[in-house]
């Protein structure tokens, strides 16, 4: 099957949605499949490269400040129309590149899949205005064009009931990448905390819906207790990167902000001590399977479908690594609990990792949405 890939982004910028593509066009490369992923150009990478036998077509575009997902790629019609795909498939709701996807699908009467990684349901400001202004104006055209929609999480079907009729929805959710799993990273261990306390990371994009500042004013309270506690934030700057440094100096924390490529993630995940995802919203995050595979305690807010797949992972004993959302009090409570206890969870994040290596790969994932893709071929013939 020749499939094209459209999504804004991809590796080796870091991101959710940017690794869920990248795995998934990999897994369906594996498979046999012919797959072309058309992004947008990242500085010093070449306009045209395969990568694991996945073709990669990387456009000229305009980046708009204050949304990372919309960059406007002049090219990006024009190189849809050009492929001779079975299917076309989209990534990311609200952005151009959805959105031309669809239109270039529609023209040229190929099966379209869109898939939904979710959004903030926004109450005020440009954010609000926008996703409003999208999800009237444009939403309407673009649902029309699609034969498929998947969504990463079951939970955030309810965003989509009055977007588009419920047959065209199906859930398929992320997977684990086969390098997320438990390493030796001695050498990293050190550089953080220098042999001494413990080691607590966030891990994604440094946005106010991430709420860090819960995790830093949760993190000020833990130092009372672990005097040595190493706090460390992972993530590309989306614009509060400042803010985020003025908070942790007024209550006289120093978190260490920092990078990693792609290929260290295993690393900073399994020499991490608990890695917090103190969101407001969420689909599916990747950062959660990642942490379960790496056998680390991962505590986050029951967002998306979080707290459903901590329920698969580890059972009754899912509650002791979920807070409310928004309480940087509950929070603290949970990381005392697992850093005093860390020892008697072993079992559990053992099993935990086990279950989602075998249920969540890519491989089977992949295979659920040739299934998909299948199904929008079927539709379209139908329709014709």
């Amino acid at each position: 099957m020749r499939i094209v890939q459209v999504v804004h982004s991809f590796e080796p910028t870091a991101g959710g949605m940017e690794s869920a593509v990248y795995s998934l066009a990999l897994a369906q490369a594996e498979l046999g499949h012919e797959v072309l992923v058309i992004t947008t150009k990242e500085k010093g990478k070449l306009d045209k490269e395969v990568i694991g036998g996945v073709k990669v077509t990387r456009l000229w575009s305009l980046h708009f400040p204050l949304f990372s997902s919309i960059r406007f790629s002049p090219g990006l019609l024009g190189a849809v129309m050009a492929t001779d795909a079975d299917v076309i498939h989209a990534h990311g709701y609200a952005t151009p590149h959805s959105f031309f996807a669809g239109f270039a699908a529609a023209l040229k009467k190929k099966p379209f899949v869109f898939t939904f990684h979710g959004y903030h349901r926004f109450k005020f400001g440009i954010s609000w205005l926008f996703h409003t202004t999208y999800r009237l104006l444009f939403a309407p055209f673009f649902f029309r064009w699609t034969d498929k929609v998947t969504t990463v999480a079951a939970a955030t079907i309810p965003l989509l009931n009055s977007q588009v009729p419920k047959e065209k929805v199906i859930t398929i959710p992320n997977g684990v990448d086969s390098r997320f799993k438990r390493v030796k990273a001695d050498a990293l261990k050190e550089e953080f905390t220098h042999g001494n306390g413990p080691l607590i990371s966030y891990i994604g994009r440094l946005d106010k819906y991430k709420g860090i500042d819960l995790l830093i004013r949760a993190f000020a309270k833990l130092k009372k207790d672990f005097p040595d506690a190493v706090l460390v934030i992972a993530g590309r700057d989306e614009g509060i990167k400042n803010d985020l440094k003025r908070l942790a100096e007024s209550l006289g924390v120093q978190p260490i902000f920092t990078l990693l490529p792609a290929e260290r993630m295993p690393e900073i995940y399994s020499i991490s001590d608990a890695v917090v995802l103190p969101s407001y919203y969420e689909g599916l995050s990747l950062v959660v399977l990642d942490t379960i595979a790496c056998e680390t305690p991962i505590i986050t807010t029951p967002t998306g479908d979080s707290e459903r797949v901590l329920k698969e992972a580890y059972g009754d004993l899912a509650d002791d690594f979920l807070f409310k959302i928004g309480s940087a009090d509950e929070l603290y409570e949970r990381l005392l609990n697992v850093l005093k206890n860390r020892k008697w969870y072993d079992g559990a994040l053992k099993n935990g990792s086990a279950f989602i290596r075998k249920n969540y790969n890519w491989n089977a994932i992949a295979k659920k949405m040739t299934a998909v893709y299948n199904d929008a071929i079927e539709t379209k013939r139908v329709r014709k």
